[in-house]
């Protein structure tokens, strides 16, 4: 019984959808555009400049860069460094110094400073977006890293042309940063 209301339901719904003519071949032509402008603005909205960092008590340098489709980072557990994009409003998060850590050694738990270490940060991909920021929090222990601020518009550059994306973003950016060191 309840198979048939549904039935019943669905082509009442469809009805009117199925008495109206075809799209014209226009009709498609926009309908793709915005489909395509649709992805490419999820896309750019979701595009971040992944930038790999060494990481040492006195300073951040930049390793390399890629690009990458992710939600924005979160604050870490352990907010031991403030990661902050120059030129962004409100991008900012906390992350833990990857240098520190600790070792279980013979049942015991003692903690170890590395002399350095290799992470990412993470910066929106935008025209508009000059610098990397990682400083210590206020709070943070001394063994923590200086930080240091590092100029992403080179980085950036040669990202988009590494691996040739089609974004709009990365257009703007090549166009405006593509000699930047």
């Amino acid at each position: 019984m309840f198979d048939k209301k549904l039935i019943a339901i669905l082509a009442v719904l469809l009805l009117p959808y199925c008495a109206t003519s075809s799209p014209s071949e226009d009709e498609q032509k926009a309908a793709r555009a915005n489909a395509d402008a649709s992805k490419d603005m999820t896309a750019a909205s979701t595009a971040q400049l992944a930038v790999e960092v060494e990481i040492t008590a006195s300073s951040v340098t930049p390793v390399g860069a890629t690009i990458v489709q992710a939600p924005p980072k979160t604050n870490s557990a352990i907010a031991d460094l403030r990661v902050q994009a120059v030129g962004a409003d409100r991008w900012e998060y906390t992350m833990a110094d990857p240098r520190l850590a600790e070792i279980d050694d013979a049942n015991e738990q003692r903690a170890v400073v590395l002399p350095t270490a290799r992470w990412y940060v993470y910066a929106p991909l935008s025209v508009s977006v000059t610098a990397i920021s990682v400083q210590p929090v206020s709070e943070a222990k001394r063994e923590v890293s200086r930080g240091g601020t590092i100029d992403v518009r080179g980085l950036a550059a040669e990202a988009c042309r590494k691996t040739q994306s089609e974004l709009p973003t990365c257009r703007e950016i090549v166009a405006k940063y593509g000699r930047v060191q």
